[in-house]
């Protein structure tokens, strides 16, 4: 019965409003709503003032606490709650409710929120059909990048236009310098790097999880100077090991918050141990904190510095932790101590213990 309820709010809705995407009925001139266009594309009407959000792409929601909206979230992906560095930047984490990746209209009804911010356009189109003003927050390369940071300023006015300026022009600014720099290297330079997905679950992963091109990964070793091996590959989360024994990367990338166990897992592994970047100790750990850094959020600045000079320490030095320092305190309002950066650059949780 509760749900035959929902399901005639969501029409009543539908019927109430001139298009789809609004989240409550009534008469809404011109002031009260304005049309955004998502980042695949799309159209949405969004209400002119929006108060609450259920926000379950990560990034999104990293950036909207970063530009001072955490008083807006009402929910979150749920994985949030389980990664031992989120209290450390959300203050009102406890108050929040979980949700998956595609959060029902009838839980969007009963939070009360005026916008749903998805990674997957499907499950934003589902949603705005049920009456649910629900946008895409996603991207695979610079551009794409910079559109969905100046969507969240255009979505929350003033206060979060300016911190998107301010962010793109420091996130341009990186790029910039670090493109300068490896523009000294020929393409026989470049190194073969091979990125180990430590996202996932540690019994449903392994070495041959990982990421392929048209991705953001494959951007952030293209702004290093890098060669993402599994390049050639599109829409891949992993690879079969006969073919990347027999690429035999120089330099291996471990990003997620199982990394440290991964790592351990390489070295133990004699079918690897050949393996160029094995042989010559370059396995590089992607740094874990407030989320983990490769999945090129509000740290992405970050990333690139301290993987550039990872792969190139020749090229690049870079004060680590001051730079991590004084990012969190431009761009976060944090404070964050010495030994708490170190803890970040070797993948651990703000006490010093294991994520895995």
């Amino acid at each position: 019965m509760k749900k035959i309820v929902y399901k005639l709010v969501a029409l009543l809705c539908i019927i109430c409003i001139t298009g789809t995407g609004l989240t409550a009925c009534g008469n809404k001139n011109e002031s009260q709503v304005k049309t955004i266009v998502d980042c695949v594309g799309d159209k949405v009407e969004c209400p002119a003032e929006i108060n609450k959000v259920i926000c379950v792409s990560q990034n999104a929601m990293e950036f909207m606490v970063a530009m001072g909206l955490e008083d807006h979230l009402v929910g979150i992906h749920k994985s949030v709650f389980y990664h031992t560095w989120s209290k450390e930047y959300i203050s009102n984490l406890d108050k929040l409710k979980g949700f998956g990746y595609s959060p029902t209209a009838e839980a969007v009804y009963e939070s009360e929120a005026d916008l749903v911010i998805v990674k997957d356009a499907s499950t934003a189109r589902e949603l705005r059909e049920a009456g649910v003003t629900a946008i895409t927050f996603s991207y695979g390369n610079d551009e794409e990048l910079i559109f969905a940071v100046e969507l969240l300023g255009e979505i929350f006015g003033e206060k979060a236009q300016e911190y998107s300026d301010k962010w793109i022009s420091y996130y341009k600014e990186t790029v910039s310098e670090i493109e300068k720099t490896i523009s000294k290297l020929d393409d026989t330079e470049k190194r073969k790097v091979y990125f180990i997905d430590a996202s996932v679950a540690i019994d449903a992963g392994g070495l041959c999880t990982t990421v392929g091109g048209s991705s953001i990964v494959e951007q952030w070793f293209d702004n290093i100077g890098a060669i993402l091996v599994t390049k050639e590959y599109d829409n891949i989360d992993s690879i079969n090991e006969e073919a990347i024994l027999q690429i035999n990367p120089e330099a291996i990338m471990i990003g997620g918050w199982s990394e440290n166990t991964r790592k351990e897992q390489l070295l133990a592994d004699t079918k690897w141990k050949n393996i160029e970047a094995v042989k010559n100790g370059d396995i590089y750990l992607t740094p874990v904190g407030f989320t983990s850094f490769e999945r090129y959020g509000v740290e992405a600045p970050l990333l690139l510095k301290y993987s550039a000079q990872q792969i190139y320490p020749k090229l690049f030095d870079y004060d680590v932790v001051n730079d991590f320092q004084a990012f969190f305190d431009e761009f976060y309002g944090i404070q964050v101590s010495e030994e708490k950066i170190n803890y970040m650059l070797k993948g651990l949780s703000p006490d010093g213990s294991r994520m895995d």
